[in-house]
């Protein structure tokens, strides 16, 4: 291997590793109950986002690997895995996965539409501290990755 594909590759593993510290980190200042809840399935490896929804429940979104969660969890270590992001229309697989890997876990719904002159589009809303966030992705954008 060269050089350069060995720094290239160690960087790569750092950069996960750094993640994955960092949503440990981010689990460890949560109730204890909560961090038993969060990742019980797949722990969480980066993106790590949590918001509390309520007096006793909190929301954790986060990547595993490539792929998006989101769980609803309680004081007491009980938890639900809440189904994100929506799908208001059919997407393509391959598309849905672009889209999750370049906005991460906090995609609301996805969906596809014909824009100005007729072009495929993507509406993704993503949910960020509470706050519902609406970008507009050409789909040739997407799909020609």
């Amino acid at each position: 291997m060269k050089r350069y594909n060995k720094q290239a590759f160690l960087g790569i593993i750092l950069i996960m590793f750094a993640g994955s510290l960092a949503a440990q980190s981010k689990i460890s200042s949560l109730p204890a109950g909560v961090q038993q809840c969060v990742g019980k399935n797949d722990q969480p490896t980066s993106e790590l986002a949590v918001q509390k929804i309520g007096d006793q429940w909190w929301r954790a979104s986060y990547m595993s690997g490539h792929e998006s969660y989101t769980e609803a969890c309680n004081i007491n270590g009980e938890g639900i895995a809440i189904s994100l992001p929506v799908r208001e229309t059919t997407i393509d697989p391959g598309a849905e996965n672009r889209l999750i890997q370049t906005y991460g876990p906090s995609i609301y719904d996805i969906t596809e539409m014909k824009g100005v002159g007729n072009s495929d589009e993507y509406i993704v809303r993503v949910l960020e501290n509470g706050q519902m966030k609406t970008v507009r992705v050409i789909a040739s954008d997407v799909n020609s990755h």
